[in-house]
């Protein structure tokens, strides 16, 4: 057997969880329970591939661990072309527009 969920849109019929490790979106079936669908940790555009069932069934708690260890050891890489922009060129400083002298 499975573990039963609603299934997704009307949530009228049941169908089977998916497991951890499986494929999900928005418009698949559930996760199991202790499970959420989630970006891969690599995903750029983490809504657009939830959207588009590219999300994989993982257990919350040990997404977010590794999430801050990826975050650590970005920390320690050199930085990127334009974090080094960001540092380097100061804001735009206003400066009143000129007037016209007749």
């Amino acid at each position: 057997g499975c573990e039963l969920v609603k299934e997704p849109g009307c949530g009228c019929c049941m169908t089977c969880a998916l497991a951890e490790g499986q494929s999900c979106g928005v418009y698949t079936e559930r996760c199991a329970q202790g499970l959420r669908c989630l970006p891969r940790q690599d995903e750029e555009k983490p809504l657009h591939a939830l959207l588009h069932g590219r999300g994989v069934c993982l257990n919350e708690k040990s997404y977010r661990e590794q999430a801050k260890i990826d975050r650590d050891s970005r920390e320690h890489e050199e930085p990127t072309t334009s974090e080094m922009a960001e540092e380097t060129y100061s804001p735009k400083v206003f400066r009143p527009k000129h007037t016209r002298i007749s």
